[in-house]
C-alpha cells in the first residue's frame, strides 16, 4: 500500500485538493473491481499543520487527518495550489508554514515522493529541493517564480 499525504494549509485551492483525492479513491475502487487487490493501493491521509480545519481560499474549512508530528511516513505527498493575492501575502505564507516547509525538506530525506501542482509549486520550491532543477509552474506566475527562484 502507498502511504499518501494530502496536504492542508490556509488558502489552499478546494479543487486542487479534491482532484487529486478523487483520483486516487477511483484507483483504489477499480483497483478492487478489476480484482488487482483486495485491499486499497494508496491510504490518503490529510494533513496539516496543527488539529484544527484549514479554511480553503473559498472559505470552507477542511478537518486533517492528522498533523504533521503525528502523521508518521509517507510515500507520496501532494501540495495543492493556493489563492496567490500578491508578494506580501505570499511572504505572509511562507512564514506562517515554515514548519511545513522543514517537515517537506525531512520526508524528501526520508524517501518520499513530493508532487505539487500550479501555485503549489512555490511552496515545494520554497523548501529549496527544487533549486538547480526544472520545474513546471502556473502560465501567469512563471516571472515570479524564475525571479524567486
Amino acid at each position: 500500500m502507498i502511504k499518501v499525504a494530502l496536504l492542508l494549509y490556509e488558502g489552499f485551492y478546494l479543487s486542487s485538493l479534491s482532484g487529486p483525492l478523487d483520483a486516487f479513491q477511483i484507483a483504489n475502487s477499480h483497483s478492487k473491481a478489476l480484482r488487482y487487490s483486495e485491499q486499497a493501493l494508496f491510504d490518503c491521509k490529510l494533513v496539516s499543520l496543527g488539529n484544527e480545519a484549514v479554511a480553503t481560499s473559498s472559505g470552507l474549512k477542511i478537518a486533517p487527518d492528522a498533523t504533521i508530528e503525528d502523521a508518521g511516513e509517507f510515500d507520496f505527498i501532494y501540495i495543492p495550489a493556493f489563492y496567490y493575492r500578491g508578494k506580501p501575502a505570499l511572504e505572509a505564507l511562507f512564514g506562517s508554514i515554515r514548519p511545513l516547509l522543514s517537515w517537506l525538506v525531512a520526508k524528501w530525506k526520508n524517501g518520499a515522493v513530493l508532487s505539487s501542482s500550479c501555485t503549489g509549486t512555490f511552496v515545494l520550491a520554497e523548501t529549496g529541493l527544487l533549486n538547480g532543477r526544472k520545474a513546471t509552474t502556473t502560465w501567469w506566475l512563471e516571472r515570479l517564480f524564475r525571479e524567486r527562484y
